[in-house]
């Protein structure tokens, strides 16, 4: 007896569910989503946004409406609202690699490219064959080799050689053949050690030597005295 209760608790339960995610029209959330999704293939992102939200406003954690809505807003170039559609996927359902990649897509386009590959590197985890997270992943790590190669350029310019080596030690990681890269970092190696062997200036303090001004009336004064002197002695 006791079990069937149960069993009459459970069924009106999903009858009131059923109940709240059908609208006044007789749409489902599901009926919603599908229309978005539709727009969304025909890269229509406004309408598919539009009925993204509808479904949303009906279940507000309906992970694959959510998502659709990332996708819409990121095509359309509203990054943060997009990163939290992602952010709210990855905590219902942290298992599904699209929360995780659509994140990442956003950090690539911030030109984050360090954040971007965590959250690829993520989506790998979850599906080693996902090709796109792989190939977003290879981009991001150009845009990262892109930026140390700048910083790099930025303290050659500067004659900070011995920096400038570093970052483009950096990107070589990234890029091993990178033949701006292999260039630049040769003349810097070359710059430096010239920087290195060129002796320091001297700098010579020259000692200026004063001539005594000389009193000629003092002069003149001290010889007439001597010679009255010796005419006095008959020093003459």
């Amino acid at each position: 007896m006791k079990f069937n209760k149960i069993i009459g608790i459970l069924f009106v339960m999903t009858v009131l569910l059923i109940i709240m995610s059908i609208t006044a029209e007789g749409e489902s959330a599901l009926d919603y989503y599908s229309k978005g999704n539709e727009y969304l293939t025909n890269m229509d992102f406004n309408e598919a946004l539009n009925y993204f939200n509808k479904a949303l406003a009906i279940n507000p954690d309906y992970v694959e409406a959510l998502i659709g809505k990332g996708m819409a807003l990121y095509k359309l170039e509203e990054l943060e609202k997009a990163k939290n559609c992602f952010i709210k996927v990855m905590k219902l359902k942290p298992s599904d690699k699209i929360g995780w990649y659509g994140t990442g897509l956003v950090y690539l386009e911030q030109k984050k490219y360090d954040v971007a590959i965590q959250y690829f590197d993520e989506a790998l985890k979850i599906d080693n064959g996902f090709k796109k997270a792989r190939e977003r992943r290879q981009e991001a790590l150009n845009g990262m080799a892109g930026q140390y190669i700048s910083k790099a350029d930025e303290l050659f310019s500067m004659k900070k050689y011995s920096e400038a080596i570093n970052y483009y030690n950096k990107a070589l990681v990234i890029t091993p053949t990178d033949e701006y890269a292999l260039k630049k970092k040769a003349d810097a190696k070359k710059a430096l050690s010239l920087q290195q062997v060129t002796p320091k200036p001297t700098t010579y303090i020259a000692k200026i030597t004063q001539t005594p001004q000389v009193n000629h009336d003092d002069k003149l004064s001290e010889l007439l005295q001597k010679g009255n002197k010796c005419y006095d002695r008959k020093e003459y």
